[in-house]
């Protein structure tokens, strides 16, 4: 197996002081192709490490990655081929890490073209 980039040049970079979130997509088991092997116990040590970072997960629950997602605080969809369901499980994480409403109001009036994800227009919602 391969990796692009390579495992050694692979970096993630944070800005200090932010809230981190990770989506994951996955029809198959937590498996590793590294060697050694990472395992799901690796990455629940790794994700409890990580100062406010949440996993999300669209994944079916026997998989495990359900577990892991809450465990971080996160959550676990159904990975569904029902395009509007996985529409309004992303759009529900938008709306969780989103500025509070009592916030919004002085965000609002500093960047114009900013729609939360949870403003209504025509029962559907957007968010820029």
């Amino acid at each position: 197996m391969v990796s692009i980039p390579e495992i050694d040049g692979f970096v993630v970079n944070w800005r200090q002081n932010t809230d981190r979130i990770i989506i994951v997509f996955s029809d198959e088991d937590e498996q590793s192709y590294m060697n050694p092997e990472f395992r799901a116990g690796d990455l629940a040590a790794a994700l409890a490490a990580a100062p406010n970072t949440k996993l999300y997960t669209f994944a079916l629950a026997f998989y495990g990655w359900d577990e892991l997602a809450i465990n971080s605080g996160g959550q676990n969809f159904n990975l569904s081929s029902n395009a509007e369901e996985m529409y309004n499980s992303l759009m529900s994480i938008i709306d969780e890490i989103c500025l509070p409403r009592e916030e919004q109001g002085a965000f609002l009036s500093q960047y114009q073209d900013y729609i939360p994800a949870s403003y209504e227009i025509n029962p559907v919602q957007m968010c820029y």
